[in-house]
């Protein structure tokens, strides 16, 4: 959970960086660590669902993941994405994207430190 927090709030902070680059050779530095950041995130997710999914239940775990993230995810963010870019510009998109990014990482580790607590000890 915890490299899954991680690389979740390390994407958007790369977001909001990039939102202050000056040149494309800072965007472009910043792009490199996606690569990285996507594969430790999603080994991550598909461990942790590995770990907390029901016997039987843990490839549709997996599944609900990929479908929150690839499918749910790029819907809203195409959805509210474009409006932002066509009225405030690509600097905005990115700042207000890695923004929510952060906030819903932060909401998330909240919710599950305090789920942890309440969890018995095994």
């Amino acid at each position: 959970y915890t490299l899954l927090l991680a690389t979740v709030l390390f994407t958007g902070a790369r977001f909001v960086a990039m939102s202050f680059a000056g040149s494309v050779g800072v965007v472009m530095f910043w792009m490199l660590t996606h690569g990285l950041t996507f594969v430790l995130m999603w080994v991550a997710a598909v461990a942790y669902a590995d770990a907390h999914a029901p016997a039987g239940r843990k490839a549709t775990a997996q599944g609900l993941f990929a479908a929150s993230t690839t499918g749910i995810g790029a819907a809203i963010g195409g959805l509210a994405g474009g409006p932002i870019l066509t009225s405030m510009g690509a600097d905005s998109l990115f700042l207000i994207g890695g923004l929510a990014i952060v906030g819903i990482a932060l909401v998330a580790g909240v919710i599950g430190i305090r789920l942890d607590r309440r969890s018995p000890a095994v």
